[in-house]
């Protein structure tokens, strides 16, 4: 860990015993060959991304298809397809008036009782 500075290399927080943050010896499963600590929550994360891109690959290893995700987030940064959005995506503001509007049933639901 102290190689590490002490951090998790994936959340990059604090794995001090002040920072309340559990340290795993993370290792891969295949070979047994140690690879760094990680904070708990980060091993878990990590075990359950792999295992996930393990059932989803079509060709190649774990890694290519994990290797491939990222490259297609970062080509998505930028919008494409002429900016189009999902068709139930909602704004922040039809999400609070949607709230709002919840929260107003709620009150008058409770009130006529």
């Amino acid at each position: 860990m102290k190689q590490q500075g002490y951090k998790c290399p994936l959340c990059e927080q604090s794995m001090t015993a002040a920072a309340n943050k559990t340290p795993a010896l993370d290792h891969d499963h295949a070979t047994g060959y140690l690879r760094d600590v990680l904070c708990i929550n980060c091993n878990g994360m990590e075990g359950r991304v792999f295992s996930l891109a393990r059932r989803a690959r079509a060709k190649g290893t774990e890694y290519e298809w994990l290797a491939r995700l990222l490259r297609y987030y970062e080509r998505h940064i930028t919008p494409q397809h002429g900016g189009v959005f999902h068709h139930t995506h909602k704004t922040a503001e039809e999400l609070r008036l949607a709230r709002n509007a919840k929260a107003r049933v709620k009150r008058a639901a409770l009130k006529a009782t």
